[in-house]
């Protein structure tokens, strides 16, 4: 057994990644750690779906190790647009994630949409700025922040949606409904509305049910956009819990080629395919 195996092991992170990529997955932890248990039953319990959390609370709570998750791989990969980040999320339950995120970018829009109101715990680390309808506006440090209530499944809340942007986006975390009919939805009524030329559309938790929206919406992109090169991927990662719980599979329809800039900075993904 290597050196660097041995290593790996003992302490729980991915010890081949470089400077860059393990910077970012640092000071996520840094900042999860900062924010303590964040996720109370009784707050989750208020929602009908619990915020989608479930069972997961305690895992929710506990330290995810130093293996990369997804939300450090989509930090990492932001940073190869070329434009300003405008950051989207769809199904952003307890704002984990989001949080992050508003917290690693700068300058920036970022857009949560979720069929929940927003999740009070969270909303304490946002100024309020204000609101207008099933919309709300915050603030945080120098981004700007839109939280939208709305259902995937409505046309109407995604139209609606789409036109609080002020111009298009390229970068989207898509984690709501994990079924083909929820992803194709969301292309309909909302990718092909604001996306940008130059675009990342990541997808978690691309399971056999999802797997058929994901080819489905990879062949859209590319006959809908002839002139451009788009990339698909499919890989094995953490997820929010980290360590907590299993790898699963998860996807990147982009105009980037991440492919090259993951080798450059040793970031080796589980079951890596380029589609």
């Amino acid at each position: 057994m290597c050196k660097k195996t041995v290593l790996n092991r003992l302490t729980g992170r991915d010890f081949y990644l470089s400077y860059a990529a393990f910077s970012i997955v640092a000071t996520n932890r840094l900042k999860l750690f900062k924010l303590g248990k964040f996720v109370d039953i009784n707050e989750v319990s208020k929602s009908d779906d619990m915020y989608g959390v479930w069972k997961n609370v305690n895992n929710l709570n506990k330290f995810l190790g130093f293996r990369l998750t997804n939300i450090d791989l989509i930090q990492f990969i932001s940073t190869l647009l070329s434009q300003k980040v405008v950051y989207t999320e769809i199904g952003v339950s307890v704002l984990k994630n989001f949080y992050l995120m508003a917290n690693f970018l700068n300058k920036s829009e970022l857009y949560a949409f979720d069929i929940n109101d927003i999740y009070k715990p969270m909303e304490e680390k946002f100024k309020f700025v204000n609101k207008s309808g099933i919309k709300k506006n915050y603030v945080l440090d120098n981004n700007e922040i839109i939280y939208f209530k709305g259902d995937v499944f409505s046309s109407d809340d995604l139209t609606a949606f789409s036109d609080e942007f002020k111009g298009k986006t390229n970068l989207i975390y898509s984690d709501a409904d994990h079924t083909e009919k929820g992803l194709l939805f969301e292309y309909e009524y909302f990718y092909k509305l604001v996306l940008d030329e130059e675009f990342i559309l990541y997808f978690d938790d691309v399971n056999s049910k999802t797997m058929p929206g994901f080819l489905k919406i990879l062949e859209k992109i590319r006959t809908e956009r002839p002139s451009s090169s788009i990339n698909g991927y499919t890989f094995w990662i953490n997820g929010w819990m980290g360590k907590n719980k299993n790898q699963h599979r998860n996807g990147i329809i982009s105009t980037v080629n991440i492919h090259n800039a993951l080798k450059k900075n040793k970031i080796k993904l589980k079951n890596f395919k380029i589609l």
